[in-house]
């Protein structure tokens, strides 16, 4: 694996945390249920997987 596809990897990685974090936090201080909390958590973590996955595709052929 390439330098900017591990730094783009570890870049998501800490993004999808921080964003989850924060949604589980304010979605618990609004009292929602928990599995409100499993499904949001599931769903960014999707939306920002996918959006990783298509950086990692651009950068993968990039380097060709």
């Amino acid at each position: 694996m390439s330098t900017a596809r591990q730094i783009t990897a570890t870049v998501a990685a800490i993004i999808a945390a921080v964003i989850e974090t924060m949604v589980v936090y304010q979605w618990h201080v609004q009292e929602c249920s928990m599995t409100s909390l499993f499904v949001g958590v599931i769903g960014y973590t999707l939306l920002l997987g996918g959006a990783w996955a298509f950086i990692d595709q651009q950068i993968k052929e990039r380097e060709k």
